[in-house]
């Protein structure tokens, strides 16, 4: 199976300081397209920063709460100042499903 991508994320020096996403892709770019408007724009017009984070060590559920309250599908990792990965929400449900 070929990788797939659901977000990008815009580092620092390692540090994330943005997030690219499809949902946010199509949130300020979808109205445009609509409107016949030529789409010139760069990624500060689509990043959503700060993005919201999880340090390594981190637990499974306090991911999960931030995943959910703050209704976000992608959530970058860090430890000691630098990016480590990220978690999606299927990989925090897939998660939950084999502790149950």
């Amino acid at each position: 199976r070929a990788e797939r991508f659901s977000c990008l994320i815009i580092a620092e020096n390692a540090w994330p300081i943005g997030i690219v996403t499809g949902r946010g892709l199509v949130k300020h770019l979808g109205p445009l397209l609509l409107s016949g408007v030529n789409i010139d724009v760069n990624a500060s017009h689509v990043v959503s920063s700060p993005p919201l984070m999880v340090e390594y060590d981190s637990s499974m559920f306090e991911a999960l709460v931030l995943v959910q309250g703050w209704q976000i599908r992608q959530l970058p990792v860090v430890h000691n100042g630098l990016l480590t990965g990220i978690l999606t929400y299927s990989d925090l449900s897939r998660s939950h499903k084999k502790i149950i």
